[in-house]
């Protein structure tokens, strides 16, 4: 590669060093927790559920790691982490457990071994994935892996790639098969031989969250050795016109949606004639052009007691190894590592996009040895089924946006089917994908089966459920599931045993799960999801109100420490939709359709204000004094605020007629939340009244008694209480043991409040003192 470098070259040592001096004045109290937070983020540190806990992300660019770095990250995992290390489907490995004062140390010792965590979080380049067969799959069209080196040397070396609006996840596929969904990441690299010569497809727009979206191709084939040039005009195209103020619009694919692809594709070619007037080429020498069909996924098969794919060499196999979760021990890595010194030819492991691993090169007539020394570790590594034909993501067992306990199901899945007698061998790998949350971690919109965590409400109680989605594929010919509804996560695994049934019994030999979809049409699947469904009248005792893995009543604040505000946002939504699907069952007409779409949507936003009414004269009411009166929403809507109680009060003909004048309040309603912050302030047109704020700088103490209040709606009201008090001032809160202690204050200190002090007052519950600082 060319040895020209940008402005605001960064090295690795710079930036622990830089790091550490950060922490340091963190733990002195010299920094708040927000500007801490901006600082770790970005070097791939993450706060977990649990209170004081860290998350560290470890980048294995193309998810290559050779031996003596596995046993490098094994043994610093044994000294330092309280939990097993957690593979990833972007190639990376996540250290759990992790104290705050030993950051800085993991990552020098991590360093020596050539590991890194920077860029494994927040706005920046992550880790650049691979095909996991990348230099030994017989049909690739070349080695992309040189290339994945070279892009991200580079742009781990540059100032602009921390900064960004959003992540930016680019990906590389040796062939047409796209194995790693190159096509659903923000830049994605499709090798293509032209004239004899090594080069790329290039697709980019693409990405699985919060309005999931195809790559558009923006060039049809470039010269291998312009990569780089794409990356970083691409980066600049997004640097450039990224959404810095939403969160919600502000990846790449957004940019397509807002300016166009043929606007977007223009200017990224400019950009990239720029970069390549900078010299930004990358060199490979001796590139070997492959003679497969480059448009085959490799294929596993047994032998010796252990799972294999052929290499392009002939003798040569990778033994692949499966883990449920991506759950992997110290200690059993440390294992892995030394099978891989000893039987790879390379040395080496390689992370795959599903959370497995492959030890690579390895001699034909030594499998049975290496499946000897991986069944000493546990003979699960060597064994199909289940863990190959679901992902999951970490979900709420410790991360912080996780609504519902991903792996949990997963056990609890496992567990029904060996009760039930279903098997669910034979059906594609990656087939069942779960996230914890809506967001696209565990990849579930291009599961032949999606499922996303969510939080529902039955009868004024919330719990723990799932959104599902059918129809899903990654690859060559990617494809979005489509959704058909949700199910409480105690009914999953029913769900799931039918689902998989009917395929077996309905389909065709060899027909795979996404084509029996298109034939069985996305109406049958929703009458399915529909029948299960259905909160039991026995909910309570069946524990549907309990999220697997949990003997907790669910609430939105999970099993750790924080993010009250997250959950907050999930009640919303969840009325906002119930408002949405009411109004539409309503039509132009009134009656009891319209009746709930309009109290829904009159309680959505109270929860915002520390409310939580379900008697519908009293959310009308609350909604009246919070929001008409406030000047948020409009006082043309009061009337049909008063319409609403008499309706409610058994005058059934006051709402006929209001359909439209429902509709657009509503919208307005919807509008308000999509400007909410992480904060809880709205930010949109219309005049809120001033909170009080008092005067001076503050010295004095108040009270709040919040006893009997669960989560998320104490932390709101203490919040609200805060901001009426002058900074310097503490409130002295009083809440309840368990949750409401553990979630309350860690959210408050995630804000950037001091917590003065927590004392047990016996009888179950506590006063927690907070500063407001800001």
């Amino acid at each position: 590669m060319s040895s020209v470098t940008p402005l605001g070259e960064r090295t690795l040592e710079g930036d622990i060093e830089a790091f550490s001096a950060d922490l340091a004045r963190y733990l002195d109290g010299k920094m708040t927790p927000a500007m801490f937070k901006a600082k770790r983020v970005p070097m791939g540190v993450y706060e977990q559920r649990q209170s004081g806990m860290f998350m560290q992300r470890v980048r294995a660019p193309g998810g290559r790691i050779t031996a003596s770095q596995a046993a490098l990250l094994a043994e610093v995992a044994a000294e330092y982490s309280a939990e097993d290390l957690h593979l990833t489907t972007r190639q990376d490995m996540q250290l759990h457990g992790l104290a705050i004062e030993n950051l800085g140390v993991i990552m020098n010792r991590l360093a020596v071994g050539g590991l890194s965590s920077r860029g494994g979080g927040g706005n920046t380049v992550r880790n650049i994935t691979a095909c996991t067969y990348a230099s030994i799959c017989p049909a690739e069209k070349f080695d992309v892996a040189p290339y994945v080196d070279a892009v991200t040397n580079y742009m781990v070396s540059i100032e602009g790639s921390y900064n960004l609006p959003r992540k930016y996840k680019i990906a590389f596929s040796g062939c047409a098969a796209d194995c790693t969904a190159g096509k659903v990441n923000d830049l994605g690299f499709i090798a293509a031989v032209k004239d004899g010569q090594p080069g790329f497809r290039v697709v980019s727009g693409g990405g699985m969250g919060s309005g999931p979206r195809i790559g558009s191709v923006i060039e049809e084939w470039v010269p291998a050795s312009e990569c780089l040039a794409v990356a970083e005009a691409m980066r600049r195209v997004f640097d450039a016109h990224g959404d810095r103020k939403n969160r919600q619009k502000a990846r790449l694919r957004f940019v397509f949606e807002r300016l166009g692809r043929e606007k977007v594709i223009e200017e990224y070619l400019e950009h990239k004639k720029s970069v390549l007037a900078e010299g930004l080429i990358v060199s490979v020498d001796d590139v070997a052009i492959g003679e497969g069909s480059g448009e085959v996924r490799p294929q596993l098969e047994q032998r010796d007691g252990a799972w294999i794919v052929c290499e392009a060499v002939d003798g040569l196999v990778s033994v692949r190894l499966f883990f449920e979760s991506g759950l992997l021990p110290a200690e059993h890595l440390k294992g892995l590592a030394e099978a891989a010194d000893r039987f790879s030819g390379t040395q080496r492991l390689r992370l795959t996009v599903d959370q497995g691993l492959l030890i690579e090169s390895v001699k034909i007539s030594e499998v049975g040895e290496v499946a000897e020394a991986v069944k000493a570790l546990s003979a699960s590594y060597l064994e199909r089924g289940w863990k190959t034909s679901v992902v999951a993501c970490a979900g709420a067992a410790t991360c912080r946006l996780g609504l519902c306990l991903s792996r949990g199901l997963v056990k609890g899945c496992e567990e029904y089917f060996e009760k039930s007698g279903i098997s669910p061998d034979g059906l594609e790998e990656e087939l069942v994908r779960i996230n914890g949350c809506p967001n696209a971690c565990g990849k579930h919109p291009i599961g032949g089966i999606g499922l996303s965590g969510a939080a529902k409400r039955h009868d004024g109680q919330l719990y723990p459920a799932y959104s599902v989605s059918v129809g899903g594929i990654g690859g060559a010919d990617p494809k979005f599931g489509e959704p058909v509804g949700s199910v409480p996560a105690k009914a999953v695994p029913e769900l799931l045993a039918e689902l998989i049934s009917a395929y077996r019994a309905k389909a065709e030999n060899g027909q795979t799960f996404s084509d029996y979809v298109k034939g069985f049409g996305t109406g049958g699947f929703s009458a399915i999801v529909e029948k299960h469904s259905v909160i039991p009248q026995d909910a309570i005792a069946r524990d549907f109100n309990k999220d697997w893995g949990s003997d907790e009543q669910f609430s939105l604040a999970g099993r750790g420490a924080g993010e009250c505000g997250a959950g907050v946002f999930e009640v919303v939504s969840e009325d906002i939709a119930l408002a949405e699907a009411r109004l539409k069952d309503a039509g132009s007409g009134g009656g009891e359709a319209l009746g709930e779409a309009l109290l829904a949507t009159a309680r959505s936003l109270l929860i915002i204000r520390g409310v939580d009414e379900s008697e519908p004269d009293a959310v009308f009411r609350q909604f009246e004094s919070n929001y008409i009166d406030s000047g948020l929403v409009s006082e043309d809507f009061r009337g049909l605020i008063v319409k609403g109680r008499s309706y409610c009060s058994g005058s059934s003909e006051a709402l006929d007629g209001a359909s439209e004048k429902v509709g657009a309040l509503l919208a307005r309603v919807r509008a308000l939340y999509d400007s909410l912050d992480s904060s809880l302030k709205f930010n949109i047109g219309g005049e809120e009244a001033p909170v009080e704020q008092g005067g001076g700088s503050g010295s004095g103490e108040h009270e709040l008694d919040l006893k009997g209040v669960s989560c998320p709606i104490n932390f709101v009201k203490a919040k609200l209480k805060l901001e009426t008090i002058p900074v310097g001032d503490v409130l002295a809160v009083t809440l309840d043991d368990g949750a409401p202690v553990q979630n309350v204050p860690a959210s408050f200190k995630q804000e950037g409040q001091e917590i003065v002090s927590m004392d047990d007052i016996g009888s179950g519950h506590w006063i927690v003192k907070v500063k407001r600082v800001k």
